[in-house]
């Protein structure tokens, strides 16, 4: 069985990768539900600390170390990934809305600059200066957002994976 991947239904999956069977069962074992005052310090030390301060590019190594030592992750750590997900996922939303509020406003600058009306020419400068804003503003968004489907992409696999490794 191929860990769950919850977003094959989209179209940018060939038909053959949507049609694999994929594993949708969640942890349910008595194992995967055991914690520890240890285990969770050690989560939260290895794990939690880097998912919490948005250092996603740690917590592959984290959960190594931390499978290490527990063998695997309980349902309350798949939890916390889950959730850290889940605030990247409505951080992209965000991120979407600043990204077209700023190609609307460059859009707006641009027919401005090319007006020939005398109010427009008089504030031309004004007009540079917003549109090298929202350039740089849109540049910086489309940078986060990369970086975000990256990490969400990332910690994805990581939850797909060790969702499959404990199935009861």
């Amino acid at each position: 069985m191929i860990p769950a991947f919850s977003y094959r239904r989209y179209e940018s999956l060939i038909p053959e990768f949507r049609a694999l069977p994929f594993d949708e069962r969640v942890p349910t074992s008595p194992g995967v539900q055991v914690t520890t005052p240890e285990r969770t310090r050690h989560f939260d030390i290895y794990v939690q600390g880097a998912l919490d301060q948005g250092f996603y590019h740690n917590v592959e190594h984290g959960i190594s170390r931390h499978l290490d030592a527990y063998r695997f992750l309980n349902t309350l750590e798949l939890e916390a990934i889950a959730t850290v997900i889940d605030t990247l996922e409505d951080e992209i939303q965000d991120i979407g809305s600043n990204i077209t509020e700023s190609q609307d406003v460059i859009g707006y600058t641009r027919m401005l600059l090319r007006s020939r009306e005398p109010e427009d020419v008089l504030h031309r400068q004004i007009y540079k200066q917003q549109l090298e804003v929202s350039r740089n503003k849109y540049k910086d968004f489309m940078r986060i957002l990369d970086r975000y489907h990256k990490e969400i992409g990332k910690l994805r696999a990581i939850y797909s994976k060790e969702t499959l490794l404990y199935m009861g």
